[in-house]
Order: structure tokens, then C-alpha cells, then sequence
């Protein structure tokens, strides 16, 4: 991810393969980036054929498309297919770093994912494409109506793995600042506050113990479980015996979606908080694998807010959870905070708000309805 300067041009190419796609830019002030603090703007083209501009908004800015890209003919009427056009595999992630061409704003983050948006076949005057999917992508709507104490809530989609007889979670969606892969399989990773957030990292899982004296992992990801000192000791330890990163595993069972360094502490290295099961999961079968660790595009909560996500995900068995580090849900203490999950078609899959510290639905793709 690349920081804007003032007043800068900025462009950047990536080549995408043939899908449905949203563009999406944000301004973490909540203006835009014009017109009150400069002249920004920025656009987005497909081999010279503009796909979206714009500047003038406030917080989000949203534009689903279609590759190939075919602009609509002034005297054809597109014709629209509910079937997408190509598959996008859950492993696969769409978080490149795309930066607008002139900013003034403090922050932008915008990114590239799945929408479920239907496909603009291209009028009859254009060339005929050939080329057809070859797995079927099936859109889900996450919707989360975030309570008074947004930072405490986390979702994540997950699939199943099975090693040596052993079933395991592939976390394959989430919605947090972090995206961890371990081996080339994600996982929901919870970035500790003050540890460094604009660093991406690779290197091999390494194991530090409990952490609580300097690490010999240089060069590689320390891995460290939680306990005996604090979390900022143990990230300290990691990069002080020159570990490029740190992933501190839970020692009791649940998930922490805030966890911090503690007040007036930082960390110049990454540093990211999973659970008890990936941990020890990762203790029998991940280390000496390659670890990417990246800053996430993804979905971010503000209070008593709606927010949306829509994903793509082949057909096959998969579990929603939401998490709450405060132990009371997003309902009704402090706030009504609410969720759903549901099809395209919006066929209701999970729904919910009034739990503890976490909250499971299974669900298969397709849906059959009963």
C-alpha cells in the first residue's frame, strides 16, 4: 500500500482475469478528496476506456464493473445475465494497492473485491467471447449493524480443511485491518494495535515459545503463544532478536478481535492475534511454512453503522462467525446492533446480534431451498 503525498499524481497497473469486480475508494476524514482541501480526483480505465472517475464524496465510493469491460452503446440496450461471468476462488486475494491520481486526503484505502453486481453482456455490434468459466461463483450479502463498540467486532467466513485425519478451518473472509496466509491458506488475524500497519511481510513461521526472552528468528515470523508477560513484551522480544513479524496465538479458547500493546507502547514491526485453535493447528503443521502478512482494504466497523460485504464463494460447505471481544454481543447492552448473512436472492442463511463471545451458523453453496 502506497502513502499519498499532497498534490501528487499516482497511477499503478494490475491485470485482473475475467470476473465481476467493485472499486472502491476511501477517505478516513470523511470528505472526499475534493473539493474542500484540494483538487482530487481519480479514475479508473480498462485499455483506455474509462470505467469510473470521480472525488467529490464523502466517506465510501463505490463502482462494480466487468472484465472485459464494454461500455454501454449509446443506441444498444446491454443485456443483463444473472450468471457471473467467471469464478473468483476464496483462496485467491483482491486487495492490491491502487492509488488515486492526486490526493490531499490523510488516508485513502481503496481496493478491488468480488461484487454482486450482474454481468453487462456487451452489445451485438461487439466481438463474441469464447472464453467461458469454468467453476460456478455463487454471491453472498454480509450485512452488520455495528453497536456502540465497533473495534470489539469481527465476522469471518470460513471452509474446512482435513490434514492427516484432522479437520481444521480455512478462514477464506473477513472483515479486519490484517490478512494473514500461512502455507497459501488465510486465516483471521486480528492486528494488534500500535504494531506496525503499513508493512507487508514475508518469511517462515518460526517458533518463539511464550516469547518471553528474545526470539532467534532472524529474519523469519515469530510465533509465539499468549501468557506470562504482555503482549508488548513478546512483540519486543520478537523484534529485538530480529523477527520480521510477530503472531502471538490465543492460550484460552474464543478469539480477540482488539488486542493492544497497552498505552504509550508501539512496535516498529507487524504484529497479528489468532485464535486457540489455528494456533495449535499451526503449532503441529505450519512451522518453517511461508507466512504472508499484509495490511487489509477490508471492511472496517464504525458505531451504530450499517455495514455491507459481498463475497464470491465456489460451491461447498462453509461457516459464518461473528465475534465479540467485549463477551456481550452487538445486542442489547450497548446499542441494537444486528447482522445477516443471505443469498443473492435473499434467501436468509444467519441472523442474529444477542450473543456472548461468538456466534456460528453452517451453511452449504448452493442453497437448496426446503
Amino acid at each position: 500500500e502506497k502513502a499519498a503525498d499532497g498534490d501528487t499524481s499516482y497511477a499503478e497497473s494490475m491485470c485482473l482475469q475475467e470476473g465481476e469486480y467493485e472499486f472502491i475508494m476511501d477517505d478516513s476524514w470523511g470528505n472526499g478528496i475534493c473539493c474542500e482541501e484540494g483538487e482530487g480526483h481519480y479514475n479508473v480505465t480498462s485499455n483506455g476506456v474509462l470505467i469510473t472517475e470521480g472525488g467529490d464524496f464523502g466517506r465510501r465510493e463505490a463502482t462494480r464493473f466487468s472484465l472485459p469491460f464494454f461500455p454501454a452503446a449509446p443506441s444498444a440496450v446491454p443485456s443483463i445475465s444473472q450468471t457471473p461471468s467467471a469464478s473468483l476462488s476464496p483462496s485467491m486475494s483482491w486487495s492490491p494497492s491502487t492509488t488515486p491520481s492526486s490526493s490531499s486526503s490523510p488516508s485513502m484505502s481503496p481496493s478491488l473485491s468480488p461484487s454482486m453486481a450482474p454481468s453487462i453482456a456487451p452489445p451485438s455490434t461487439s466481438p463474441t467471447l469464447s472464453s467461458s468459466p469454468t467453476e460456478t461463483c455463487f454471491f453472498i450479502e454480509i450485512n452488520v449493524f455495528s453497536d456502540d463498540y465497533p473495534s470489539e467486532t469481527l465476522w469471518a467466513v470460513s471452509t474446512f480443511i482435513t490434514v492427516d485425519g484432522i479437520q481444521g478451518k480455512n478462514f477464506v473472509y473477513d472483515n479486519n485491518q490484517i490478512e494473514l496466509q500461512v502455507d497459501g491458506k488465510l486465516y483471521t488475524a486480528a492486528h494488534i494495535e500500535n504494531s506496525a500497519t503499513e508493512i507487508s511481510v514475508n518469511g517462515t513461521l518460526c517458533d518463539c515459545g511464550v516469547g518471553t526472552s528474545l526470539c532467534g528468528c532472524q529474519g523469519e515470523v515469530c510465533f509465539i503463544e499468549r501468557g506470562d508477560i504482555d503482549l508488548y513484551d513478546k512483540v519486543v522480544n520478537c523484534e529485538g532478536g530480529g523477527g520480521l513479524a510477530a503472531i502471538i496465538y490465543n492460550n484460552v479458547e474464543g478469539f480477540w478481535t482488539s488486542p493492544r500493546l497497552g498505552e504509550g507502547n508501539s512496535a516498529n514491526i507487524p504484529a497479528a492475534f489468532i485464535s486457540q485453535t489455528d494456533g495449535q493447528y499451526l503449532v503441529e503443521y505450519g512451522l518453517g511454512e511461508v507466512v504472508a502478512m499484509t495490511p487489509s482494504n477490508s471492511l472496517q466497523f464504525d458505531a451504530n453503522s450499517l455495514n455491507s460485504r459481498h463475497i464470491c464463494l465456489p460451491e461447498g460447505e462453509y461457516e459464518f462467525t461473528i465475534y465479540d471481544s467485549g463477551g456481550d454481543g452487538i445486542c442489547c447492552d450497548w446499542g441494537d446492533g444486528h447482522y445477516n448473512v443471505t443469498t443473492s436472492n435473499g434467501t436468509l442463511i444467519a441472523h442474529g446480534g444477542a450473543f456472548e463471545s461468538e456466534e456460528t451458523t453452517r451453511f452449504s453453496l448452493p442453497i437448496v431451498p426446503s
